[in-house]
């Protein structure tokens, strides 16, 4: 797997916890939380910078 494919996969799952509108709605404090930390994975992986991670955050 290429810097690509892996930066698209880690995104497209990002993308797909976000759009969990149960979770969201079951624990809104914990379906933050989750994309902060999937966010800061992102960051030390080096898949997005930190402007990036500000966005997705």
């Amino acid at each position: 797997m290429n810097f690509d494919q892996a930066k698209a996969l880690r995104l497209q799952q990002w993308r797909s916890t976000l759009d969990d509108h149960d979770f969201r709605m079951q624990n809104p404090e914990a379906h933050r939380q989750t994309l902060h930390s999937m966010s800061a994975t992102l960051v030390t992986e080096g898949l997005i910078d930190e402007l990036q991670r500000f966005d997705l955050n």
